[in-house]
């Protein structure tokens, strides 16, 4: 503790390193940690499963993570290897709810689930019993979260509605325990499944279609998920309609993933893990090297130290001893100010991660964390004591000369190969980020703007009343309307011919846009036109340059799709078959990390559409000549006067769409904070190898002054010996990150092309950077009258 403030230690140098190394190392290791830890909270885990669908149309096999609602069900009747059985399934994320008694306003993430959900997932049942709530027309059980927006206390008997089905009165019937983060489903509330009619189509014993339910198994004791895999044909040909399915040319599967694996086997999340793995260890490697570095740098000034301790009977042990004892000491103060400079920034590193700070620390990554600061201490500790252990007895009575420039070099060489790999993946991923914001998608959405219906329900009155007062405004260059957004997810229908079962492919159904659609999104109409309102809603259809491409290779068109008719399930009434009135170019539908590759028909909105009470779904689109923030907020303003008590939101599309890539963004920020904290690091090391290069070479300097040499020439003797390791440290540094980021990029459907300056600009600034500091600190340090130096020879 003494020595910390001893001149030419550099102690304060070596822990600000450690302590920036490890805050995001460790914090990294901790996010890793947690994303692997999802789900794993439930008891008998290893032993719940959740089922896939795997459909295999005309030849292509997709796995599906959701079933029809009768699967789970009729499985465990059929298999007496399944312990129990459960399947719920979304209705709303973020919906508003009003309660009944003080009419109070709340958001929710509501869902509809059977009664044995807290048999197969369970939680603390806080209040209520949960199997009878869910089994009880118009009951519903709350997380304790809700519980206290709903006031606390007793919640049993309280009744609410969510907005725009306010004739559905739901009783609270029960309270569990909330959801931990790393739970995959982070549900509010679940209304029991025989009120599902009241919210939307029931499909609850459904196998083949109205796939929207995720659905779990859990095995009884002893039973292997190979004994469920081999029932499976004995399953489908027990339940299924295979000769139909066989005449539409589909194949149905199923296959089951452990619930604790299922959210790390995510291609997304998988590829996160492996780069923040990547980032962790080395920000942390960097940061013990420099270490390292300034430690080993620091022999000479302290050899005869080591040398008089080993005159008094010091033995290799005790050395080590004292310099494992300093390495304690230093790793636990850059511990202390790592965890101080994470808890001041806790609110920048829950938004780059997505995750609480406390969350993270505070979970069975803790001992991770503690393992891997056990490991920093011990490199520390041993690896300059080695060193240090080695200095003779003979260092106490002459200079000690041995330099160990080939261990700093070497030390140097690694901090060098991982600013250059940090700094090189930083730019490409910065440049994807910048690709994925600014694409072209097939659409323009620069000045748009969009309003969800879905509270207003069947009130035809109030959302003909928004859209007419919308189109007053003089900012407002015209309104529409769309049942879903291309940035939203897509519903799957099959496509036939009329008359025949056989099914062609799945399509991405968007189902209902008003006529002025694709002229108020600037989609181009490649042949035919767009809807008649007149004719009605089901009778004719658009479909984009991919869908008749794929009708001429499986159902063998040629010539112009105008006018042939087809048939799609979902509209498909009574048999009843579309008209093809126009094709448009393809656009883009979800994002491009999570692009929808299907072909995309969609149809006409008219009035029908509202009285049939279809329109909760959908939103009213609003194009502005200029789009600015006053504009944005006087559409606000006008929805809230003519809507008081509806809970309607006015979205920049453009926002929205960069919220798709929050994600990419986050991991974007998170690249750059360890690319500057190693900048960091590699400027600290540099400083302290050139201020001891320097006092070591004093002597020789000041004869070289003495002789003529000038400033640039006593740079040159220094950065000569920097070249030398920069050179193989680029030759490592650019493959290494031309892997890495290729690898990242796979996940991308459209990637930016690893141009060559990406390579050349992050090595053009990781050599400017290096070269700055240590000339720089030459010049401040050799600067010095040579007499000063040679005086005392």
């Amino acid at each position: 503790m003494r020595s910390l403030m001893q001149k030419g230690r550099h102690n304060i140098m070596k822990i600000t390193s450690l302590a920036l190394g490890l805050a995001v190392g460790l914090v990294l290791i901790a996010k890793v940690c947690f994303e692997q830890s999802f789900d794993d909270f439930y008891p008998d885990n290893e032993r719940i499963y959740c089922i896939y669908e795997k459909i295999n149309m005309n030849g292509k096999l997709k796995p599906y993570p959701q079933t029809s609602g009768g699967t789970a069900v009729l499985m465990k009747e059929l298999m007496p290897e399944i312990e129990a059985s459960t399947r719920f399934t979304y209705l709303d994320e973020g919906a508003t709810l009003t309660l009944t008694d003080s009419q109070k306003k709340l958001k929710a993430t509501y869902a509809v689930a059977d009664s044995n959900l807290f048999n197969v997932l369970p939680r603390p049942i806080l209040q209520g019993n949960a199997k009878e709530t869910l089994a009880r027309p118009m009951y519903a059980i709350i997380s304790d979260e809700m519980a206290e927006m709903m006031g606390g206390g007793d919640v049993i008997g309280k009744t609410f509605s969510f907005d725009g089905n306010e004739k559905a009165v739901l009783t609270v019937g029960g309270v569990f325990e909330h959801y931990p983060e790393n739970s995959s489903h982070q549900i509010d509330i679940y209304i029991s499944m025989p009120s599902i009619a009241k919210f939307t189509g029931d499909g609850s014993m459904l196998t083949v279609g109205n796939d929207r339910y995720k659905s779990f198994i859990k095995l009884v004791k002893g039973a292997s998920i190979s004994q469920i895999e081999e029932q499976i044909p004995k399953f489908i040909k027990t339940y299924l309609p295979t000769e139909e399915l066989k005449k539409a040319g589909v194949e149905f599967n199923y296959e089951f993933h452990e619930i604790q694996d299922e959210h790390k086997q995510n291609e997304s999340v998988r590829s996160m893990i492996y780069m923040l793995s990547l980032i962790a260890f080395a920000l942390i490697f960097v940061a013990v090297m420099n270490y390292i570095l300034i430690t080993v740098s620091s022999v000479v000034g302290r050899s005869k130290e080591v040398a008089v301790r080993k005159c008094y009977g010091a033995s290799v042990g005790n050395i080590h001893g004292i310099i494992f004892a300093e390495a304690f000491v230093h790793v636990v103060i850059a511990l202390l100010v790592a965890v101080l400079i994470l808890f001041t920034f806790q609110d920048q590193v829950t938004t780059l991660l997505g995750t609480p700070i406390q969350a993270l620390l505070f979970s069975r990554s803790m001992w991770i964390i503690l393992g891997v600061s056990l490991s920093v201490l011990l490199v520390t500790g041993f690896l300059p004591g080695s060193l240090y252990a080695r200095i003779p007895v003979a260092a106490a009575f002459r200079n000690y000369r041995e330099s160990k420039r080939i261990w700093k070099l070497a030390l140097l060489f690694i901090q060098f190969t991982a600013a250059i790999f940090l700094v090189i993946l930083l730019l490409v991923i910065h440049k994807q980020y910048h690709r994925m914001t600014n694409d072209d998608p097939g659409y323009n959405y620069e000045n748009l703007a969009y309003i969800p219906i879905n509270v207003l329900s069947r009130d035809t009155t109030a959302r003909q009343l928004i859209m007419q007062e919308l189109k007053r405004l003089p900012e407002i260059a015209e309104i529409g309307y769309s049942t879903e957004l291309p940035i939203q997810e897509v519903s799957g229908d099959n496509v036939m011919l009329p008359g025949e079962d056989r099914e062609l492919f799945n399509c991405a159904d968007q189902f209902y846009a008003s006529s002025n659609f694709f002229d108020l999104m600037e989609i181009p109409i490649i042949e035919g036109r767009t809807f008649n309102p007149s004719l009605g809603m089901e009778n004719e259809v658009m479909v984009s340059r991919k869908f008749v491409e794929y009708m001429k290779r499986t159902a063998g068109w040629d010539g112009s799709p105008i006018g042939r008719q087809i048939c799609i399930t979902s509209h498909n009434y009574k048999n009843k078959a579309q008209t093809i009135c126009g094709v448009f170019e393809d656009y883009r539908l979800g994002s491009i990390a999570d692009k929808e590759d299907r072909p995309i028909a969609l149809f006409c909105a008219t009035e029908d559409l509202y009285n049939w009470g279809i329109g909760i779904w959908g939103q009213i689109l609003v194009k502005y000549h200029h789009l600015t923030p006053e504009a944005l907020q006087k559409t606000k303003d006008l929805v809230e006067q003519l809507c008081p008590t509806s809970d309607l939101h006015v979205y920049s599309y453009k926002n929205e769409m960069i919220g798709l890539y929050t994600g990419t963004k986050n991991f974007r920020d998170s690249v750059i904070a360890g690319g500057i904290i190693t900048l960091i690091i590699l400027l600290i090391g540099l400083i302290g190898y050139t201020t001891d290069e320097v006092n070591r070479r004093r002597k020789e300097i000041a004869i070289r002054k003495i002789n003529g040499a000038v400033m640039r020439d006593i740079q040159q003797i220094f950065l000569k010996d920097l070249v030398k390791i920069l050179l193989p440290a680029i030759a490592l540094g650019i493959p290494c990150a031309w892997k890495v980021a290729q690898g990242w990029q796979e996940q991308f459907s459209e990637k930016v092309p690893l141009l060559w300056y990406f390579f050349v600009g992050g090595v053009l600034l990781v050599i400017a950077v290096i070269f700055g500091v240590a000339g720089y600190n030459v010049h401040r340090i050799a600067n010095d009258n040579p007499a000063n130096s040679i005086k005392s020879e």
